[in-house]
């Protein structure tokens, strides 16, 4: 069974600076194979610039699967249900970069 969810809006969308304080809703899938114990692998996915409606699949989760992980995968913000801005403006686009990701 796949777990699903958004963080709480309390996550920064940056760590310093004026806005520091400002926060978002992040979406997050999470997944133990049934054989997962102390000691088996965790898999992260952090996704792309496209909307993640389902936990991904794959080569990482096939592998995981087979190795009995416990498989995470985070939704990028901007995309899907992680939204920090309800428009895309220039001034919104401010943390869409290298440096605040």
């Amino acid at each position: 069974t796949v777990e699903h969810g958004c963080w709480p809006g309390d996550l920064r969308c940056q760590h310093a600076g004026k806005n520091y304080n400002n926060s978002f809703w992040q979406r997050w899938y999470f997944q133990c194979s049934q054989g997962f114990e102390p000691g088996k692998p965790i898999f992260a996915y952090i996704g792309g610039e496209s909307p993640m409606p389902d936990l991904p699949d794959g080569a990482w989760y096939a592998f995981g699967e087979r190795l009995d992980a416990c498989m995470f995968a985070l939704e990028h913000r901007y995309y899907g249900e992680s939204q920090l801005v309800t428009s895309f403006t220039a001034e919104n686009m401010v943390y869409l970069s290298a440096h605040h990701g």
